[in-house]
């Protein structure tokens, strides 16, 4: 850490290569000062902004929401082209369903779909209802948008489900706003930034990027959405079930949908591939 005469007149002397050791806190500004600013900017920023999918298991959810914040901190850019990705496709499912639904079908309801929160019954558990399978239901007039209410996809039972907290977002961002500043006085004052201030500046843009396509989106929901199919033909069945774009992250008891592995998998990598819909 680079250190001037102005930030403290107690200080260790700089070495001949312009570093310091350990600074003690005093009327300018010691090192557990700066780590603790820094610690606290970067925890609130990566913490807060984490939207994890509905997982079967409260264990599961923590364990792939730890695995999301560790990503956070070691790859920001990452956790900002997965909010994009998840955007993009709530965006095309909210223009795919525009005329089956009346334009009623919003953003809220397409990132709670996305995020694997609607599921339905079988006799072995549940499995995940994809959006393209519930365009497809649309589409074939199997579902009713306006009975979109008793599948759980009100936005009142939505929101409800969200446990987004306002006031740990206020912290954040009165956080992020006071380091914000702090840093700009220092620069325009001619005083020097450590590299760990320079690092967790590095993260505010990326993590704004990340929440702006995230604003909308549910958080730290834990139960899903369960309904009954209606009823279907062995053709309709067969097309639908094709349109599942994976069984992993279903609850029937197989081996690799109860394995911790799942943790790691991310679902936007799943949401850009196009399933193969068996010919007719």
């Amino acid at each position: 850490m680079r250190q001037t005469s102005t930030d403290c007149n107690s200080s260790p002397k700089p070495s001949a290569n312009g570093l310091v050791g350990w600074v003690v806190e005093s009327p300018g500004r010691g090192t557990l000062g700066i780590i603790t600013s820094c610690l606290t900017t970067i925890f609130l920023c990566t913490w807060v902004v984490i939207h994890a999918r509905v997982c079967k298991r409260p264990l599961f959810h923590g364990l792939h929401k730890f695995v999301l914040f560790l990503k956070t901190i070691l790859a920001p850019e990452f956790i900002a082209v997965e909010g994009l990705q998840e955007w993009s496709q709530a965006q095309k499912m909210v223009r795919n369903c525009m005329g089956l639904t009346g334009g009623r079908l919003k953003l809220v309801h397409a990132f709670y779909i996305g995020m694997l929160a609607l599921r339905y019954r079988t006799p072995q558990g549940q499995k995940v209802i994809w959006p393209n399978q519930y365009t497809w239901l649309l589409e074939q007039g199997l579902v009713d948008w306006d009975n979109h209410t008793t599948w759980g996809l009100s936005e009142e039972n939505i929101r409800d489900k969200s446990n987004a907290d306002s006031a740990v977002k206020l912290l954040a961002l009165g956080q992020v706003c006071w380091f914000m500043a702090q840093s700009i006085m220092r620069q325009v004052h001619g005083l020097p930034l450590c590299q760990l201030e320079t690092m967790t500046l590095s993260y505010i843009p990326l993590i704004a990027i990340t929440y702006f396509f995230w604003w909308v989106k549910p958080k730290d929901v834990m139960t899903p959405s369960v309904v009954d199919l209606p009823e279907m033909s062995a053709e309709h069945t067969e097309t639908f079930e094709s349109l599942a774009v994976s069984n992993i992250f279903d609850n029937e008891g197989e081996a690799k949908q109860d394995s911790f592995w799942t943790i790691f998998s991310l679902t936007p990598e799943y949401l850009r591939r196009k399933p193969k819909i068996k010919p007719q």
